[in-house]
């Protein structure tokens, strides 16, 4: 053993992180290593669409097989949309309903929009679409949703609801994240908390 070799294997080992010493170590390596899971394909394909569209009730969501969720309108509820035309058009229902592949008229459910999902998440009848968890048990790929209110007792929907697709989980309204179309903003579909559920929201989980 040359000079080099001498000096060089006491600095080396320096340098040279110890081997796990314990099954516990291994197994806390092994798991920094994996990999995240993929998102549900619903949530990919809501994320696809952040930041476009433009929002009207009753839009959107007519063609589950449609390559985008939207759809014309003959009146948009914003005057200062007139101006677009073509398939740019949705509700947040509509939009929900793209993502996930369904008809805005199932011949079992029917119609599919926000008082349809609180309904059937809070009666919980077996082979319903889904039914209720609560907010710290949300995952990727979950619906949040608030009903409409009427809220002068004249059977008009004052307060239209509102759902969207959880795209990353927490323990609060304010930790999750959410993907939803509204008429809020420039743009109709954005990724925000979950504060506007805050209040009367249901999460959503949908039966396999």
């Amino acid at each position: 053993m040359n000079w080099f070799a001498k000096l060089w294997g006491p600095v080396a080992r320096l340098f040279t992180p110890p081997a796990p010493s314990t099954s516990d170590d291994l197994a806390a390596i092994e798991l920094a290593m994996e990999l995240e899971p993929d998102e549900p394909e619903a949530v990919a394909r809501a994320r696809r669409f952040i930041g476009h569209g433009l929002y009207c009730l009753g839009a959107g969501g007519k063609d589950p097989k449609a390559a985008d969720p939207w759809s014309s309108c003959a009146k948009p509820e914003h005057p200062r949309h007139a101006h677009h035309r073509g398939r740019v058009f949705s509700d947040c229902s509509g939009f929900v309903d793209w993502c996930y592949g369904w008809s805005r008229n199932d011949p079992k459910y029917g119609w599919r929009y926000c008082d349809a999902f609180v309904r059937d998440a809070l009666k919980d009848v077996p082979g319903d679409l889904g039914y209720a968890v609560t907010i710290d048990q949300c995952a990727e790929g979950d619906l949040v949703v608030y009903k409409s209110v009427d809220t002068d007792g004249d059977g008009a929907r004052d307060l239209i609801g509102h759902v969207g697709i959880i795209s990353k989980r927490g323990k609060t309204w304010r930790e999750i994240r959410v993907i939803h179309c509204s008429g809020s903003g420039a743009v109709a579909v954005k990724e925000t908390d979950g504060r506007i559920w805050e209040r009367r929201g249901v999460v959503f989980r949908i039966r396999h």
